[in-house]
């Protein structure tokens, strides 16, 4: 039974059988260049190629040369290639489940014997002095009566096919080397590896998934060699190159990606070791959260779902987005719903989500992708949580214990032992976030100098057996905490009206120079962007709540560039705050709003054309008419020519202006032409239509640009602008083709 037997590798594939047939048949070398071009170009074979860096370092760390070569899983051949570059006289097999595949590879190398089968039931094998293999990560299979994981059935046929002084090189997986499932075989090779090396991902054409290379050994071994590449510009020439640490193999725990074993000798736990701990099973209850299926879950109910998207920044985020049920069907939702004073953590993607629920916090049940921790110490638990050390301490053992290649994730058993370090404080309840928020100015003063206090403690006890260090951040991190809370307590002064009050000196000043509007804008949103930095932090709250209130009006809100939804919410805060100032210019709302329809045009559209329309395109040809004979598209022409990218509104406007195909300028002009070609296939045909830009002339004349001059744009001016680039920004999101 082929193990692809439900897997389809050859779609788009089909083109390939042809032209292999009319390859054979042909003697004409520019028909064979061709071919291979193709190839090269084709991106459906990505799936078929090992990286070139990845074959480079497997050739180059075989300790001996080998006579006798098989790759089980050879795809294109990549690192047979290098091998036959490199060990010319050894006779070189490959095995590819594709016959199209097979039969380009075996034109690739002529050298090698390419057979089309299946690996794991071929029976033309013999032994091997080297074996190297991509193994197809992530299937379910029978091999040997039993059902297995590509990866187990691969490693266990290489370790088969080795002879008795062989050696493999293999491609496996997070999945692989950490989870409960592969723990037997995992077990049961420990004695043939020699060493494991974490990859970094090579690209998303190739692959997003992490992929690890283990080199194994016939002969057993006493030690395991670890190492990690972090990115591909960092892949050197051996595996031996990458090796950071040794370790018994006697030692070893139930787990062998690299990662967990260096961060465990990196000096990361220092901190742990330096106090008595406890593992967190001895401090809470941990409670799974519960799996709701997704009919279940309605736009409205009595039960808010917590999943970990909902969680920023300890904060829970009730938006459109949120998700309730209406009823607890079983005891495993009846366990997973909140109590105050419990702390919810994500167990996924290692995202270090951390909330306590509060008092007023509506009826919530946690998704099945966080935990509950529950107790009597939840206090101290909650302290350590609110401080950026124990955060990080958390996060590093969670990161280190997480399995899974596709979705990494925490288990609870491992969850159970996590260690959390015991401070001596006999009142660590009162030391936390919410605690010294929520403090008056002579409670403060008492923590301080409990703060104080302990300093000295650990001055006067230095060669103790508690060590110092690990401590002392946490002082210094809460007697930091305090003082903040102090100088807020302490200042009278409203630090936005300040800025507000700033920020419209500047415009007054730069609206008076004598520049051109361009200018003056690009000084305008300089200034804005400086001025309301501080505002950005401080009000980072009030912000959110901001974009909340922008995703009403804008339906495609996610739609919407990273950047464009900075701009948006910004400028719906400067508005509110705009309107309390005595006779205020609402010109930095106006630039602000303005700023984000003009992004989303230049991203999306032109900066999109210069790095995808104009690619293999020759641009000397594209541009030569528009600039020899000075037309109404010559100054896009010099855009494109000297690829720069920064176009401003008006012009973006004046070019999107000359795409009508009935225009003489078009008729004669390749680039825009070309330009339109390119437009319509991204976005509908309104894009160049007269309403959609009449109203980019107006947002750019009687709005944008009057923001640089010196008269002050008022509240009608600036609810006029609201109105209507909140209408062309939805309609350029709803004109972009999906």
């Amino acid at each position: 039974m082929s193990y692809f037997q439900s897997r389809d590798f050859t779609t788009g594939l089909e083109h390939y059988a042809t032209l292999l047939e009319e390859l054979a048949k042909s003697n004409n070398e520019d028909y064979r260049e061709s071919f291979f071009e193709n190839i090269k170009e084709d991106r459906q074979l990505y799936m078929h190629y090992t990286p070139n860096q990845f074959s480079s370092l497997i050739t180059n760390s075989v300790s001996k040369t080998p006579k006798t070569v098989l790759d089980p899983c050879c795809g294109l051949g990549n690192i047979l290639y290098f091998l036959h570059n490199k060990f010319d006289e050894a006779k070189l097999t490959g095995i590819e489940i594709n016959t199209t595949i097979a039969k380009i590879t075996q034109l690739l190398i002529p050298d090698a014997e390419i057979n089309s089968a299946d690996a794991l039931t071929y029976t033309g094998y013999s032994t091997y002095d080297l074996i190297v293999a991509n193994i197809p990560l992530g299937l379910r299979l029978n091999y040997q009566g039993k059902k297995m994981s590509s990866e187990e059935a691969f490693t266990l046929k290489t370790l088969e096919l080795l002879n008795e002084t062989g050696e493999a090189f293999l491609f496996s997986s997070n999945a692989f080397l950490t989870t409960a499932s592969s723990a037997n075989v995992r077990e049961s090779i420990i004695p043939n590896i020699n060493a494991i090396v974490a990859l970094p991902v090579a690209n998303h054409s190739y692959s997003s998934v992490k992929r690890y290379l283990v080199h194994l050994t016939k002969t057993h071994t006493e030690n395991m060699h670890f190492g990690v590449i972090d990115k591909m510009k960092d892949v050197k020439n051996t595996i031996t190159d990458h090796l950071s640490l040794t370790l018994p193999k006697k030692d070893l725990e139930n787990r062998l990606n690299p990662e967990y074993y260096l961060s465990l000798n990196s000096g990361k736990y220092d901190f742990i070791d330096e106090f008595e701990t406890k593992n967190l099973e001895d401090l809470a209850e941990i409670i799974r959260g519960a799996y709701i299926k997704q009919d279940r879950k309605k736009a409205q109910g009595n039960y808010l779902l917590i999943r970990p998207i909902d969680i920023k920044d300890n904060t829970v985020l009730v938006s459109e987005k949120s998700r309730y049920i209406n009823v607890l069907d079983s005891k495993a939702e009846e366990r997973a719903l909140a109590q105050p004073g419990d702390i919810l953590i994500s167990t996924v993607f290692n995202q270090g989500k951390i909330y306590r629920v509060k008092q007023n916090d509506p009826p919530i049940v946690v998704s099945n992708n966080m935990v509950i921790l529950r107790g009597t110490d939840n206090d101290y638990l909650k302290v350590y949580f609110d401080t950026e050390k124990g955060r990080e301490i958390f996060k590093t053992q969670t990161e280190d214990l997480q399995t899974g290649a596709v979705i990494p994730q925490i288990s609870i058993s491992s969850l159970k032992r996590i260690k959390i370090p015991i401070f001596p404080i006999e009142d660590i309840s009162s030391w936390g976030d919410d605690a010294i928020e929520h403090a008056d100015k002579e409670e403060l003063e008492q923590l301080k100098e409990q703060v104080e206090y302990y300093k000295a403690k650990l001055e006067e006890h230095k060669r103790n057996a508690i060590s110092i260090d690990g401590f002392k951040q946490i002082l210094e991190n809460r007697d930091k905490k305090i003082l903040d809370e102090l100088q807020k307590i302490g200042t009278k002064l409203d630090s936005i009206l300040e800025v507000l009050n700033t920020l419209q000196d500047d415009f007054t000043r730069i609206k008076s120079n004598n520049r051109d509007d361009e200018e003056k804008i690009f000084l305008l949103l300089s200034s804005l962007d400086r001025r309301i930095k501080s505002v950005l932090d401080e009000k980072r709250e009030t912000i959110e709540e901001y974009e909340l209130l922008t995703q009403r009006w804008l339906h495609l809100w996610e739609e919407l560039h990273p950047s464009s939804k900075k701009f948006l919410p910004l400028a719906e805060f400067l508005y509110d705050e705009l309107v309390n100032l005595k006779e205020p210019d609402f010109s930095p709302f106006v630039l602000q709003y303005c700023r984000t329809l003009e992004n989303e045009i230049l991203i999306k559209l032109f900066q999109k054309y210069h790095s995808e329309g104009l690619a293999n395109v020759n641009i000397e040809e594209l541009v030569t008419y528009d600039i020899e004979n000075g037309t109404k598209a010559a100054k896009f022409a010099l855009y494109v020519k000297r690829n720069n990218t920064h176009y401003p509104l008006g012009d973006m406007h004046w070019i999107l202006n000359l795409m009508k195909p009935k225009g003489s300028t078009y008729k004669k002009s390749l680039l825009l032409q070309h330009f339109r070609a390119f437009c319509t296939t991204y976005f509908q045909e309104e894009i160049t239509s007269e309403d959609f830009l009449n109203q980019i002339q107006t947002i750019q004349k009687e709005y944008r640009n009057k923001a640089a001059h010196v008269s002050t744009l008022d509240l009608k001016s600036a609810e006029e602008c609201r109105d209507l680039l909140r209408k062309s920004l939805n309609q350029f999101l709803e004109m972009k083709i999906s």
